[in-house]
């Protein structure tokens, strides 16, 4: 059964539905639809991105603000870039190139005042300041301070942080959790992550997968290296210059044969393979046939 058009051949491009919105556009300015096709923001913006949790960010010359359903500016363009909001937080720029957060509202939550501010996860956001990380918590106050050489945002309440040359894990209040001692430290999934040593002498690299205790629940093999991150339970590794997979107790459940570069995603993963392409699930089958690659 065909379709109905909805909108014939008026728009040039659609973007999918998000929050019962469309974003369109004729090729020079945007605006939305609604599932029914009608044009609720006429197309005026220069730029427009797609509505979440009521609010989309829209550009109007060379600035960013964002607008509710009605079209209605609940945000003044005032902003460099467009507005990323998440656990309803947005981070915001200025020409100045500082950053700094807004609420939902428009409120000014921190000041623009930071180099650097990644979206909020679990409440806190990873920032830099002449080159020093820390966190910020969702009122805005530095819980930790800015002090560390890097750091990674939260994960399972722990975050990776680096003191000097070596890194180890801390928790939302700032307090060591897990001594550091590594070169590298993963993010948490399911309770395990992947840390790592290099030993610049003997140029080699060690890891292991350890629990929030810090004890270690798993060593790798010495020539198997880090190449993404745990996701739907499983981290893509390199081996001998092809990529497989690991689960969290550190099996091998996709072997080591793949070009692959991304990670699991709803149980399947785009795989290269002798000059083809598909997608395999959790147990190396080819769920959708493999194609020459162009």
């Amino acid at each position: 059964m065909a379709g109905k058009e909805i909108t014939p051949g008026k728009y040039k491009m659609a973007n999918p539905f998000s929050n019962g919105m469309a974003v369109v556009t004729d090729g020079t300015k945007y605006g939305y639809i609604d599932a029914t096709g009608k044009e609720l923001i006429p197309l005026k913006f220069r730029q427009a991105a797609d509505f979440k949790n009521g609010l989309a960010s829209v550009q109007e010359g060379d600035s960013w603000g964002c607008i509710d359903k009605t079209g209605k500016v609940i945000i003044p363009f005032k902003y460099l870039y467009e507005i990323h909001f998440s656990d309803g937080l947005g981070i915001i720029q200025d020409t100045n190139y500082k950053v700094g957060v807004i609420d939902s509202s428009g409120k000014v939550i921190v000041a623009l005042k930071y180099n650097q501010i990644e979206p909020y996860k679990q409440g806190m956001a990873l920032t830099e300041m002449n080159d020093r990380y820390g966190f910020l918590n969702s009122a805005g106050v530095e819980v930790i301070p800015l002090e560390y050489k890097m750091a990674d945002t939260f994960s399972e309440g722990f975050a990776s942080v680096r003191f000097g040359d070596v890194t180890g894990y801390v928790d939302k209040k700032g307090t060591i959790r897990i001594k550091p001692q590594y070169s590298g430290c993963g993010c948490f999934l399911n309770g395990i992550a992947l840390v790592t040593n290099y030993n610049e002498q003997t140029n080699k690299e060690q890891s292991w997968l350890i629990d929030t205790n810090g004890a270690i629940k798993a060593t790798l093999p010495a020539d198997m290296r880090e190449d993404g991150k745990f996701s739907d339970g499983l981290m893509r590794m390199s081996m001998g210059g092809k990529s497989g997979y690991i689960d969290l107790n550190g099996k091998t459940v996709i072997p080591f044969e793949y070009e692959s570069k991304e990670d699991f995603k709803n149980g399947i993963v785009h795989v290269y393979k002798n000059g083809k392409t598909g997608y395999i699930d959790k147990h190396n089958y080819c769920v959708i046939c493999c194609w020459p690659a162009k």
